[in-house]
């Protein structure tokens, strides 16, 4: 197969050349601050947004057992997302992996977590909520010890 230079346009810079294959037009939109990115929207609520699914990614670091907001979007944003989590205790090496996939209805968040595998034993508990306008995702150790939590959301608009 043939690759071609096609050009695209982006909002906001010159048409640039990418070493892509495609037949018909491509536009890509970025926010104001430079933060976002839409393939088929031109008003990104992610930092890749593509039609109406968001795209991030987040890296959140805590110590104690008091609960942490691991990731959060407006209400009118996304009825529902599916989230994968890797939480590694930096202490002892353990490492607790899961999916989580949650839906509102504008009042209340509700979840269902799967796919659970531990090295040792399940770092802590994830629940959500929503609070001022926001869906929540929140992480709560089971000991204090220092832990990465990464995760990987995908979202979809109402």
């Amino acid at each position: 197969r043939r690759r071609h230079t096609r050009y695209i346009s982006v909002t906001g810079v010159q048409t640039c050349a990418l070493p892509i294959s495609f037949s018909g037009n491509i536009n890509l939109f970025y926010d104001q601050n430079l933060t976002r990115v839409g393939i088929g929207t031109s008003i990104p609520k992610s930092t890749l947004q593509i039609k109406d699914v968001g795209y991030e990614s987040t890296d959140t670091f805590t110590s104690d057992m008091n609960p942490v907001v691991l990731d959060s979007f407006p209400v009118p944003d996304y009825r529902s997302c599916h989230y994968i989590i890797q939480v590694t205790d930096q202490g002892y090496s353990w490492f607790h992996t899961t999916q989580i996939m949650l839906v509102h209805d504008g009042l209340n968040a509700y979840k269902t977590e799967y796919n659970i595998v531990v090295t040792a034993s399940k770092l802590g508990s994830f629940d959500c909520a929503i609070n001022n306008g926001y869906v929540e995702l929140i992480f709560t150790a089971f000991y204090s010890s220092s832990k990465n939590i990464k995760i990987i959301r995908t979202s979809i608009e109402p």
